[in-house]
């Protein structure tokens, strides 16, 4: 997905105000179910049953507003905002299997959740040769993830069987969450820039929450063996950068003229939950895995 919103090799005046304004609204709700029951009656049968489910998720988008080697004059503001809102309401996955014999009886139940916001945010004013951007009241360049939110992330398997002669579950989850958006704020080369206040700003708010359930059970009289793992991984890892040149652009000296001048890079950034629960059950040998991570490594500039 790419937003684009620009004034490129141009010359603007306005009796009022200029807005260039990319935003992207994206919304995602997603569920999968997968189930497998077998059963065998005959003497000495063998019945196996698996299931697997995966739910991916994925923002990639690019959202771009910006004057490029262009003048512009405005007796009112002059605003250049890119904006961002990539939202997962809901990314469930459910497995079960359910195996049953008077012999051997198998089952796996597999569960996996990707969700993924990858977005590129970039509000600039950029020139290689001598440029003014004039303002009668405030210029503002902003880049803004408003919301970078995965919620209601579950992933739940139930692996259940049961022989005479032998009894084997295995139940397996693996949730990852990552947002890791770029969100950058930039007045490069030899660009003037002039407002009664002169405004930088580059921002994010990004929340994840993700938990699982597995339940894996065996019985028999004979063998019976249960094993579950269930893995949760969190990720914050986005860069927030505001500023001039910020990237080490070489293209000219950038002027600002202001009675007040704000460059700010800003995140919240929050975690509420990483859960991650099992049981495991039988009759002979039981083991169960559970691992949750959560890491918030947000560079802000």
């Amino acid at each position: 997905n790419v937003v684009s919103a620009y004034f490129d090799i141009s010359s603007i005046t306005a009796a009022g105000d200029i807005t260039v304004n990319a935003q992207s609204s994206e919304t995602i709700d997603a569920v999968s179910f997968a189930g497998s029951v077998a059963i065998s009656a005959a003497a000495g049968g063998l019945s196996a049953a698996g299931s697997g489910t995966e739910v991916t998720n994925v923002f990639s988008s690019s959202i771009s507003a910006y004057m490029n080697e262009t003048s512009a004059t405005a007796t009112g503001d002059i605003e250049v905002k890119a904006t961002s809102d990539s939202k997962v309401e809901e990314a469930t996955a459910v497995g079960a299997a359910i195996s049953g014999s008077t012999g051997g009886a198998v089952s796996v139940a597999a569960s996996i959740v990707d969700n993924d916001i990858n977005n590129d945010i970039q509000a600039y004013i950029s020139s290689t040769t001598s440029k003014n951007v004039g303002a009668g009241g405030s210029l503002t360049v902003a880049a803004d993830a408003a919301q970078a939110r995965l919620e209601d992330v579950t992933a739940v398997t139930a692996s259940l069987a049961g022989g005479s002669g032998f009894a084997l579950s295995g139940g397996g989850i693996d949730i990852d969450n990552t947002v890791n958006n770029n969100v950058v704020a930039n007045a490069i080369g030899a660009v003037t820039l002039t407002g009664t206040n002169v405004n930088i700003l580059a921002s994010e708010d990004a929340y994840i929450e993700g938990d699982s359930v597995n339940v894996s059970a065996s019985y028999s009289p004979g063998l019976g063996a249960a094993i579950g793992v269930s893995l949760v991984t969190n990720e914050i890892k986005s860069t927030i950068k505001a500023g001039t040149n910020i990237n080490g652009e070489d293209n000219g000296t950038t002027s600002i003229n202001s009675t007040d001048t704000l460059i700010h890079a800003d995140s919240i950034a929050q975690i509420d939950k990483t859960l991650t629960a099992g049981v495991s059950a039988s009759t002979g040998a039981a083991a169960l895995g559970n691992r949750a991570d959560a890491e918030i490594a947000t560079l802000v500039k």
